[in-house]
């Protein structure tokens, strides 16, 4: 019995291959909200976690003061983090990451050269959030997200204005819904 007692000591959580998608909000990369979703894959062994994530944003066309033309905005990018879940309770817990975005972003203007200009997105960021789990294999979450871009950068119009230039910090908002796709510990060998 004893040696029984030793094996399950010494057992490691399982790993946990999770799935996760849901919609994103950007604040402030530019001067307009931007609105789009993200997928994320992760590996998860007891309350570690390591996270890829891929994000696709857009906004509305917007008229700046000056420019004949109004102009919107697009980004796209991926992401890699290190999380540390916390249990509360059962059904309740609370979410920390760290990592870094890297990707594309760009402003079009909508009329007369219909003027492009892109640019490397490179950034830290760090996010946090509960999450509610209604089975133990399906959770909904909401994080909040602080991307600092490592790269500053300005956009200028095709008459050389400048439409915007890229804060130090910008705010991001994710809900969405993740699921516990494998759990490659809870096989018996």
């Amino acid at each position: 019995v004893s040696g029984d007692g030793a094996s399950m000591a010494n057992r490691r959580p399982p790993l946990r291959l999770v799935a996760s998608l849901g919609p994103l909000m950007d604040l402030a990369i530019f001067p307009v909200p931007q609105f789009g979703g993200g997928v994320q894959l992760g590996v998860a062994m007891d309350k570690l976690r390591v996270e890829l994530e891929a994000d696709v944003l857009a906004s509305e066309s917007t008229r700046f003061e000056g420019a004949r033309y109004p102009v919107s905005f697009y980004s796209y990018f991926a992401g890699l983090r290190g999380c540390y879940a916390l249990e509360l309770s059962e059904r309740f817990g609370w979410v920390a990451c760290a990592g870094a975005e890297v990707g594309s972003l760009g402003t079009t203007e909508r009329g007369g050269d219909q003027h492009r200009a892109s640019g490397l997105w490179l950034a830290a960021e760090a996010s946090t959030g509960p999450e509610f789990a209604a089975a133990s294999w399906l959770r909904a979450f909401a994080r909040v997200r602080g991307a600092s871009p490592l790269i500053r950068r300005e956009f200028l119009l095709s008459e050389g204005s400048r439409v915007h230039e890229l804060p130090w910090l910008s705010p991001q908002l994710q809900v969405g819904v993740a699921m516990d796709v494998t759990d490659f510990g809870s096989r018996e060998h």
